[in-house]
């Protein structure tokens, strides 16, 4: 049961990283930017990479 509980967190986490860049693309959008790649799916992409590898070689009790 703690795998899932540490698997939560992780996507919390991948869900707020997405959203804080996807937010951060608007904003320099809005300043005249232009931004060819989604940050907020690189973001939940990268985060939720991580979560995966740190779930995948922990070792079960």
């Amino acid at each position: 049961m703690e795998g899932l509980g540490r698997f939560l967190k992780w996507t919390a986490a991948a869900v707020a990283a997405g959203l804080v860049l996807q937010g951060l693309k608007l904003y320099l959008e809005s300043q005249g930017q232009v931004v060819d790649f989604e940050l907020g799916m690189l973001g939940f992409v990268v985060v939720y990479a991580l979560a995966l590898i740190s779930l995948l070689s922990t070792k079960p009790k």
